[in-house]
């Protein structure tokens, strides 16, 4: 009942970016036909690729027997098209929809008397494993952006089944055959594993690592033109949640009010109702928060600031990262950046890596003045790497090979 209420509320106060649905692609699969049950960054990015639908909890059936998708992709989705499926997806406590996932299971019903494969991807993980676990284990296919979160899924759905151990199949290193190895030491971490693909199969399930990926018709290298002597931060701040994360932002504004730095704020939160409860900035000297931008105009930011501020919330995971360090590389953006497992291993070569407050109060100001040779070089280069390595296309790419379509 309150979900429905909170519902309704954003949809008075939220006007829903549009999305482009069941336009021809540009891609090499630019014909291909899926369903989709995401936010809208994920939506608008696919968008591009190949024909899209947006799943509602109205519409999903209509779509399934009428449209004819070939795969149904589901990502963590909080909120999904139009806020539809806020309260029927994550899992929130019970106050808000006690049988939450009972629409979600009438359409994973739907898409296997249907025969649509069904793919769920969690973006989120680890942090959020567990907000997503029950979802994820109806569908067909399963990914996680966290390849130590890859035994967890199997370890859960091997508890829910009836599977004798030979029903179990793997790809993986030995490192991982025991379901019950902690993976705690990243020195034995084969560089294999962060190779994305399926890795167990359980019962008629499978399980594999999907790392983030970007749009490279928006977030895309279009030469140096740097205008603004600032940094600019296009992202949120949590209040109560991520305390790592919200540590290292404090420490950049206050380096940026002792050393005279400006840092211009896009507040991603900045339309939403709570965004003086949960989301709210703190006040800082030379902290300018301003409203959010659009995914396009963030691309125009990352070109035009001296410096991009990223955060990544989750720092233990070898393969998880924001969207937004991709997005900033992607654009030739020179990127100042919290240290990370999945930066040490994927991003380090492109990136300005700070590691403390006395690293940000040496390295931030310079930066900040004028882009050094070795920093431009460090950008255009990790702008060949991402569009080569993170683009959506190559998830496609990869879904291909592992669905056979």
């Amino acid at each position: 009942m309150i979900g429905s209420l909170i519902k309704t509320a954003r949809c008075l106060f939220y006007k829903y970016p549009q999305i482009n649905e069941d336009i021809v692609g540009t891609s090499s699969f630019g014909n291909l036909k899926v369903a989709l049950l995401t936010d809208y960054l994920t939506s608008v990015n696919i968008s591009y690729e190949c024909r899209i639908k947006c799943l509602t909890v109205k519409n999903y059936s209509t779509v399934l027997k009428e449209w004819h998708p070939d795969i149904i992709f589901i990502e963590s989705a909080f909120h999904g098209f139009n806020w539809s499926w806020s309260y029927k997806l994550a899992k929130h406590p019970k106050i808000f929809d006690v049988n939450y996932l009972k629409h979600f299971k009438k359409l994973i019903n739907l898409a296997q008397d249907l025969k649509i494969p069904t793919v769920f991807w969690n973006k989120d993980d680890g942090a959020f494993f567990e907000t997503f676990i029950e979802a994820a284990s109806l569908c067909d296919y399963i990914y996680t952006a966290d390849s130590s979160s890859i035994v967890r899924y199997k370890n859960y759905l091997y508890s829910r089944s009836s599977l004798e151990p030979q029903e179990i199949s793997t790809n993986f290193q030995n490192y991982f055959n025991d379901t019950q190895q902690n993976i705690k030491d990243s020195s034995s971490l084969n560089t294999s594993v962060l190779a994305d693909g399926l890795k167990f199969k359980v019962g008629n399930q499978f399980i594999g690592l999907m790392k983030m990926a970007i749009q490279p018709r928006i977030h895309c290298f279009k030469g140096f033109n740097f205008s603004k002597k600032a940094i600019c931060f296009a992202g949120s701040y949590y209040r109560r949640i991520l305390d790592t994360r919200r540590l290292f932002l404090n420490d950049i504004f206050s380096v940026c009010a002792e050393r005279d730095v400006q840092l211009d704020i896009f507040d991603r939160n900045s339309n939403r109702i709570s965004r003086n409860l949960d989301f709210k900035f703190p006040k800082f000297k030379n902290i300018n928060v301003l409203p959010k931008l659009s995914n396009e105009q963030t691309a125009d930011a990352y070109r035009q600031y001296h410096v991009s501020l990223n955060v990544n919330s989750i720092t233990d995971s070898e393969t998880m990262c924001s969207r937004r360090l991709l997005e900033i590389i992607a654009c030739g953006g020179i990127v100042a950046t919290n240290n990370s497992k999945a930066v040490e291993n994927l991003f380090k070569d492109y990136c300005v890596v700070i590691n403390s407050k006395e690293e940000a109060m040496e390295l931030l100001p310079n930066m900040v003045l004028t882009p050094s040779k070795e920093n431009l070089e460090k950008a255009q280069a990790g702008s060949i790497y991402v569009s080569q390595n993170f683009s959506w296309e190559k998830r496609l790419e990869q879904l291909a090979e592992d669905l056979k379509f």
